[in-house]
């Protein structure tokens, strides 16, 4: 442990990498401010004979030195030293630091320290650091250091004849001995005595020896009359004298120097994909109205006996078939800043919700489309250890085999729960070999799991059932200035349709009785 006391830079020479600093400032007008309050140091008190090439370091860390004494002397306003920095990197830093008086102080570190009434008696010059802020030239209501350490016998006395007093004798662990009067520490008569004090008599001079297991008893039980006793007496556990240096608290100084990292646009679920509309057939919408035909009775043949005889014919029926195209939509008014500032980030994510909310909603459109012109059919007898949504599964495709190929079940997610905890039967191996047996081809069939449906529902279709027409481009955005309010309205618009072209292809089967 050393003791700290800080001075200033005098001069920094780059290029013979020297810092030249007023080492320890001496004189009542410049006070340091230690852990045992503030003391003054003067001429001749400090012995610094070995302290040539001593290591100096960053911020009092001796696992960071940076240099060493080359030079010191002592003058009548303090201690003098020239440093010799290291060609390291933190040595090129400190350079720099100092030289451009963003790291000129320095702070010495004493030794063996005594004080008195707030001086500094005597000390040895161990090393010093380079720190960021200057401690002597602090705060100046400080209370005066309390008289440090062990002098020589020269040292002057304490003068107790002015009252009577009781003397307390500091002894080591292994003589019971009194030690010489400078040691000594006087307390008034009317001062609360410990009890171990006591011991000895609470009168005239008597005076009681204290073993290092006393000392060490009475701050382990917080005996803190004992304890003040001590301290009074200088011994406070600190063998070195530390600077006091003000707080820095984060709490205090977040807000003001600390930047926060920045993230952009935090996660919030994965983007919803369409998985309805890919179902179905698509086709673009090219106008706001689409039109077409159908067959409501279909042309048929028959037997036919020859020999001139009349051949079979029917009635032939077809259907004008129109609808108008449906919209959505939604329009915002921005702050122009967004634009005028580029901050790209916020519009081009802002827009991409947008687009995918569309994306969403223009989906469950083909969702409520499709449940809409499905039939419904009663579910049938399920076979054992068959699930109810594979068994349903089966009978809607084979519903629909003669009209078309099943490539779709939309399933409810009880039921979807249902069919992944059945083990008694393999569900789609249960559903390929049934389909397989009426010649229906399953390749690419989909089982999609919704919570959009009833949660026991099954409904089975094929692509061919429906189509769903959208405009191309959709999502269209679509920008424009509002001058008077300094911001710009966006908004986004879109098209489509949807046509059942065969219910047949389509149906819903419910839960058997």
């Amino acid at each position: 442990m050393n003791n700290h006391i800080t001075g200033e830079l005098l001069t920094a020479d780059l290029s013979d990498r020297t810092l030249k600093y007023m080492l320890l400032p001496f004189g009542e007008d410049n006070p340091g401010l230690t852990n045992l309050g503030k003391v003054v140091a003067s001429k001749g008190t400090v012995d610094f004979a070995n302290s040539i090439g001593r290591s100096v370091n960053i911020e009092h860390d001796a696992k960071r030195p940076v240099g060493k004494f080359v030079n010191i002397e002592e003058t009548d306003a303090g201690i003098i030293a020239t440093i010799r920095v290291a060609a390291t990197n933190e040595g090129n830093d400190a350079l720099v630091l100092a030289a451009e008086g963003l790291r000129t102080g320095i702070s010495v570190e004493l030794t063996s320290p005594v004080i008195r009434a707030g001086r500094i008696i005597s000390a040895t010059l161990d090393a010093a650091g380079l720190v960021t802020k200057p401690a002597f030239k602090a705060a100046q209501l400080m209370v005066m250091a309390s008289d440090f350490g062990e002098i020589e016998a020269e040292d002057t006395q304490e003068d107790s004849s002015e009252q009577e007093v009781t003397e307390v004798v500091i002894a080591n662990a292994d003589a019971e001995a009194e030690i010489d009067n400078e040691s000594e520490t006087v307390m008034s008569e009317n001062a609360a005595v410990p009890t171990a004090l006591n011991a000895a008599g609470n009168s005239g001079a008597a005076k009681v020896a204290l073993n290092a297991a006393t000392i060490a008893q009475a701050y382990a039980t917080k005996d803190t009359r004992l304890a003040a006793s001590f301290e009074d007496a200088g011994l406070t556990g600190e063998e070195n004298l530390f600077a006091a240096l003000s707080n820095i608290t984060s709490t205090a100084n977040t807000a003001n120097v600390e930047q926060s990292q920045w993230l952009g646009e935090l996660w919030s679920g994965q983007p919803y994909t369409r998985k309805y509309a890919k179902l179905v057939n698509t086709g673009s919408l090219t106008s706001w109205k689409i039109e077409g035909w159908k067959f409501t009775t279909k042309p048929v043949v028959g037997d036919y006996a020859g020999d001139l005889a009349a051949i079979p014919s029917n009635v032939v029926v077809t259907q004008r078939f129109s609808e108008e195209a449906a919209r959505l939509a939604g329009g915002w008014k921005l702050d122009r800043k967004y634009r005028d500032f580029g901050n790209t980030e916020f519009v081009s994510s802002f827009f991409a919700a947008a687009a995918e909310d569309y994306a969403r909603k223009s989906d469950k459109k083909v969702l409520d489309f499709i449940v809409a012109e499905a039939p419904v059919v009663a579910g049938q007898a399920i076979p054992a250890g068959v699930s109810s949504g594979a068994a349903r599964i089966v009978q809607g495709a084979m519903s629909m085999i003669d009209v078309a190929t099943p490539t779709f079940a939309i399933v409810g997610l009880t039921t979807y729960r249902e069919m992944l905890m059945t083990t008694e039967f393999d569900n789609l191996k249960f559903i390929t070999q049934a389909l397989g047996l009426e010649g229906g081809n399953i390749a690419g069939f989909q089982i999609i799991p919704s919570s959009d449906v009833a949660a026991t529902a099954v409904i089975v279709g094929s692509s061919q059932a429906v189509t769903f027409y959208e405009r191309p481009g959709t999502p269209i955005q679509v920008s424009a200035l509002d001058i008077s309010n300094g911001g710009e309205d966006e908004a986004l618009f879109g098209y489509y349709a949807l046509i059942v072209n065969d219910a047949r292809a389509l149906v819903n089967v419910s839960v058997p009785v």
